[in-house]
């Protein structure tokens, strides 16, 4: 290549191409003679036209120029040749992590624990430093890398662990701010709240990095699966099986310091960079201690030189099948029937029934009419019948009884009854061998003696005599002694009301995740329609159900399936108002 940038820097070969720009090895020319390596990442030529890339472009410029540390790969230059910008970088002599991987695996042994240890240390503390950089006010930039890789991971001759490419890194003084929702960096590397699309902070990118370490320790893709759908299936479920399944001589200090830094909640990891380091530091010296730069210059050049295969990529650590507890088709329906489960809807509490005491009186009467016992207002039924046999016995008491009837037994007004009094229910004649006959039907006893009532339903029965004895007490309340009638005021029953439980996250994600194969599946459906990043927010309601679905990103055809499939899960019923869920895909 013979192209010159600047007129200093002169092109030898490109080292990679990015989806924004591209890298180059170059050669820095001075006066003098001087010369010198070093890196050229220059913006691409399409994209230097679109402000937000070139804004994008400034703001790693700006945030690079901050960043001096040992483990981080220093930016050195920044400039412009003819509109498009460029970066100058640091050379690092060594190879990137990636690579040193691949040449362990070819050669059937790995990558040896000390080495993995204190490149994860010097990460670490370059991590650190970035979390909490501050500007020249001392205002905190609130860094995160977001694509922690081992692409992004420069090994030095000297086994020291360098940093780079903070491009798509977020910080505070960004001008070009990334919106909540929107994915960046590599998806196999991400952390649960980073694919859910949600704010991230530092212990993202310690998540990342732990991610890293476990696969080198492994030797084996933790999340990587065949698909991009089911690689992000497996963050969101963040199914971590201990790494000493798969190197059982590893040191059990290793496996909870790597344990922790990948739980699935971001509150039960370390609080910062700095104690993953320090905890990493411990394992390190429990592992023999570093490495200095002899014995690791050795390790390498006998790696290379004496190399029995080639290069191999690390193979996919857990099969299709193993990625942990998968939710069941219907679970979302059979959780809400169950009333031990978690995110089951409450039921009311039942209704307790009246006491009954033992100086009170009863009458000994069966009404066929009324609702069985087991009816939910069957003993409100009751009440109101007595209250009437009662409240008729006192209007009634001047009329002289029939003289085939027996005397009527004086009854004492009963109790105010502890639970609302339903409207009153039909009331029966009691046996004959009761030794009682109810006052209101004393009349039709001696007119008809031994002929009991005929039946009838019970609403027409009630109506109808209600009429009559309100004509018959009409007349007789003259004649009567005056009867004082209390009148109590209708109570009401209120209404149970069901507790409002508001849907976790977890229970969304775990729908998500049984049906992202059949999001995949639209987009194969509709592979030629071209889009970038989708964005799909569902409203679900309280029963479980999708309210409403809106999808930007894709349109048409492709836009369409993604609604229709939406549309068709369920979820856990929870009672509420609807609740609104956004997931990229």
């Amino acid at each position: 290549m013979d192209e010159v940038i600047d007129g200093r820097y002169k092109l030898i070969k490109r080292l990679g191409v990015g989806g924004m720009a591209e890298v180059f090895l170059a050669e820095q020319s001075g006066p003098r003679g001087f010369a010198r390596r070093t890196v050229i990442k220059r913006i691409h030529r399409h994209m230097a036209e679109e402000e937000r890339f070139v804004k994008s472009f400034e703001d790693e410029a700006r945030l690079a120029a901050l960043l001096q540390h040992p483990n981080i790969v220093r930016t050195e230059d920044f400039g412009d040749d003819g509109g498009q910008l460029f970066l100058v970088l640091e050379y690092v002599e060594g190879e990137d992590l990636r690579t040193l991987c691949r040449r362990a695996e070819g050669d059937q042994d790995g990558l040896p624990l000390p080495v993995v240890l204190q490149v994860g240390l010097d990460i670490a503390e370059a991590l650190d430093f970035a979390h909490k950089m501050t500007d020249a006010e001392g205002t905190p930039l609130a860094v995160v890398h977001r694509d922690v890789s081992p692409q992004n991971i420069m090994v030095t001759p000297a086994g020291q662990g360098k940093l780079l490419d903070f491009g798509i890194a977020r910080a505070a003084s960004n001008q070009q701010q990334t919106q909540t929702g929107i994915l960046k960096g590599k998806v196999a590397y991400f952390s649960p709240e980073q694919a859910r699309g949600e704010l991230i902070d530092g212990r993202t990118d310690q998540f990342a990095l732990a991610v890293v370490l476990y696969e080198l320790l492994a030797r084996g893709r933790l999340f990587l699966g065949n698909t991009e759908v089911t690689t992000l299936s497996r963050v969101l479920r963040c199914y971590v099986p201990s790494v000493r399944d798969f190197q059982a001589d590893l040191p059990e200090s290793v496996d909870q310091v790597l344990s922790r830094a990948l739980a699935q909640d971001r509150q039960h990891r370390f609080p910062d960079c700095a104690a993953f380091a320090e905890a990493l530091s411990q394992c390190l010296e429990q592992a023999g201690g570093r490495w200095d730069a002899r014995r690791y210059s050795a390790w390498r050049e006998a790696l290379i030189t004496e190399a029995k295969n080639p290069p191999v990529s690390l193979p996919l650590l857990l099969p299709e099948e193993a990625t942990g507890p998968e939710p069941a088709p219907d679970e979302a329906t059979k959780v809400a029937a169950d009333p031990r489960s978690p995110g089951a809807r409450p039921r009311p509490a039942p209704v307790p029934q009246p006491a009954s005491t033992a100086s009170e009186p009863t009458l000994e009467a069966t009404d066929v009419s009324s609702p069985s016992p087991g009816a939910g207002r069957g003993w409100l039924y009751g009440l109101g019948a007595l209250a009437l046999l009662l409240g008729l016995g006192w209007q009634f008491g001047a009329f002289d009884p029939a003289p085939s009837a027996p005397a009527l037994v004086p009854l004492t007004p009963a109790p105010a009854a502890p639970k609302p009094v339903a409207p009153p229910a039909a009331k029966v004649p009691a046996p004959a061998d009761a030794g009682t006959i109810a006052a209101a039907d004393a009349g039709k006893a001696e007119a008809q003696p031994g002929e009991g009532l005929r039946a009838r339903p019970a609403k027409k029965r009630r109506r109808r005599r209600s009429r009559r004895y309100s004509k018959r007490s009409s007349k007789t309340v003259a004649a009567s002694a005056p009867v004082k009638v209390i009148d109590q005021p209708r109570i009401v029953p209120a209404k149970a009301t069901e507790k409002m439980v508001a849907m976790e996250r977890s229970d969304f994600d775990a729908v998500l995740i049984s049906r992202l194969p059949k999001l995949q599946r639209c987009k194969k459906q509709h592979g030629s329609i071209k889009s970038g990043l989708i964005k799909v927010s569902v409203w679900v309601g309280g029963k479980g159900r999708t309210t409403k679905v809106t999808v930007n990103g894709a349109t048409g055809d492709y836009g369409k399936c993604l609604r229709a499939e939406v549309k068709r899960w369920k979820f856990v019923k929870r009672g509420g108002k609807p609740e609104r869920f956004d997931f990229p895909f």
